[in-house]
């Protein structure tokens, strides 16, 4: 008999070899309509994995500090990422693996300071416990 989490395990696995065969299409029609369903399926799928089983590899990797500090400044990172990255590429006339390091070193920065000096002071002052936003 194999135990749940194996079993989820192996449904996880599954979902991602049919989700990298979508992914394979670079954004063709078959993938915009199956492929984005699919890799959030995918996803959902790996995290509730991570989250029933509760021990592990995967689990342990998930709630590193490093990781979990990125998922804090995650979204400034989406909004300036592209940004960055065209100031570094274009402006600066660099390679494409300088200038996507330097386009990452400087989002991370840039996502960094904002989350300190405004995301986190204001929800401080939303909620009024100064426990909650960490």
């Amino acid at each position: 008999m194999v135990s749940a989490p194996w079993r989820s395990w192996r449904y996880s696995c599954s979902l991602s070899a049919i989700d990298g065969q979508f992914r394979s299409l670079e954004n063709g029609t078959l993938f915009n309509v199956v492929g984005y369903s699919l890799s959030a399926v995918f996803a959902t799928a790996l995290l509730l994995y991570v989250r029933v089983a509760g021990t592990g590899p995967l689990h342990r990797l998930l709630r590193a500090p490093i990781l979990r500090y990125v998922g804090r400044i995650s979204y400034m990172t989406y909004l300036t990422h592209l940004f960055f990255l065209d100031i570094a590429s274009d402006k600066l006339d660099l390679g494409r693996w300088p200038a996507a390091a330097l386009g990452l070193i400087a989002t991370l920065s840039f996502s960094s300071v904002t989350w300190f000096g405004i995301e986190r002071p204001l929800a401080r002052l939303g909620t009024g416990d100064e426990s909650r936003a960490s």
